[in-house]
Formats: C-alpha cells, structure tokens, sequence
C-alpha cells in the first residue's frame, strides 16, 4: 500500500504530461463537442417542445431518441479521430512521452456532458420518456 500511495502523490515529468494532455484533450474535445451539437441541433434535428414531446406516441418517441443516440455515437467516434489528429503537447515536450493515453479521461465525459446539454432536446425526450413510464406505485414500468 505504501508503494500505491507513492505512485500516488508523486508528480514525476510523466504525471505532469499526462495532466497536461488531459487538460489539452479536454480542452479540444469541448470544442468539438460543441462546434457538432450546434450543427446537429441547427442542421438535423427538430427541437420539439415539451408539449410536442408528450402529445408524440412512446414508439415513435423511443425511435426519434434512439436514432439521436446513434448519430450523437458515430459524431462521438469522429471526434475522437479528429482529436488524435492534433499533436501530443507530452508528445512534443518529451519524445519518450506515449500520446493519447489520456483520452478515456476527457472523452466521454466532455462529449456526452456537451451533447446532451446542447443537443437536439435529448434530456427532455428522456425525461418525457421517464415521465410515461413512471408509476407512483409500481415505480419504472
């Protein structure tokens, strides 16, 4: 355990890398994430409201969500290869540095917080799904 908490609270060339690919990732991936949420929301998607999202049948509600779902995953796989395209600043300051083990980190957390901030009203489809779904007794049916 002594040896863990070491490798812990030392911060070696590495450690300091790795924390400026990740502040440089996300920094990247925010960006990303947003410039394609205002396109998708602008260019694709319906911005319903609340009342259109609850008149709207379940299925076809579940079908609109699911296939928001699928683009917002291949926009996320796209990000992620246009991101690895920009280099390493580890990379750049130390050649022994390894680029991009960082990205887990920032990725998906950044994308999926920006998406379903800014796009296409996917946390009202999700709270109009739960909403009809829900049963004071019974709980999610």
């Amino acid at each position: 355990m002594g040896k863990n908490l070491v490798d812990l609270l030392t911060l070696d060339d590495i450690r300091l890398l790795k924390l400026l690919e990740i502040i440089q990732t996300t920094i990247i991936f925010a960006i990303l994430s947003y410039i394609f949420a205002k396109l998708l929301d602008r260019y694709v998607f319906i911005n319903y409201t609340n009342e259109e999202l609850k008149k709207m049948n379940t299925i076809v509600l579940l079908i609109k969500l699911i296939l928001s779902l699928i683009l917002y995953v291949i926009v996320y796989y796209y990000i992620l290869k246009i991101s690895k395209l920009v280099p390493s600043l580890g990379n750049i300051i130390n050649k022994k540095f390894i680029p991009h083990t960082t990205l887990n980190y920032s990725y998906s957390f950044i994308c999926a917080y920006i998406f379903l901030s800014l796009g296409s009203n996917i946390e009202a489809k999700f709270s109009v799904l739960r909403e009809s779904y829900m049963d004071d007794e019974h709980g999610f049916i």
